[in-house]
């Protein structure tokens, strides 16, 4: 396999390198973070699919956290800690609202991971607050 197939240029420099304080060497070697932020754009811009479990949870996660920000900024708290999953759930069944964040790549991500797409929500929902101030 040649690594850098499929890699956006972008990728394939130094830069990424904070990211991933572990990597010695990055290229042509592949190593975990950076196969995981390639493949978290898996059918959107890049044919490297998600296949272990932290590149699957970035796959899927990825567009959810951008409509949980939505959701929250809906909130007069604008606080992730007023997250609830009746919330979330209401606005990911409205097209309109957040209609940047695909439900399809959101779906694949459930499926791909073998998770409900309410324990991916839910489960996301959790981490998300661990964030909040």
């Amino acid at each position: 396999m040649v690594f850098n197939a499929g890699i956006p240029p972008a990728l394939q420099t130094p830069l990424l390198l904070p990211f991933c304080p572990f990597v010695q060497n990055p290229f042509p070697k592949p190593t975990p973070c950076l196969r995981a932020v390639a493949s978290h754009g898996w059918a959107i811009c890049t044919d490297i699919a998600p296949e272990h479990e932290m590149e699957k949870i970035l796959y899927a996660t990825d567009e959810l956290t951008g409509l949980l920000g939505a959701v929250v900024l809906m909130y007069p708290s604008k606080s992730a800690r007023d997250l609830n999953l009746k919330s979330v759930k209401k606005k990911y069944k409205d097209k309109r609202f957040a209609a940047g964040c695909s439900r399809d790549v959101i779906q694949r991500g459930a499926d791909l991971l073998g998770w409900p797409l309410d324990t991916l929500l839910a489960r996301t929902i959790a981490a998300y607050r661990t964030f909040a101030p």
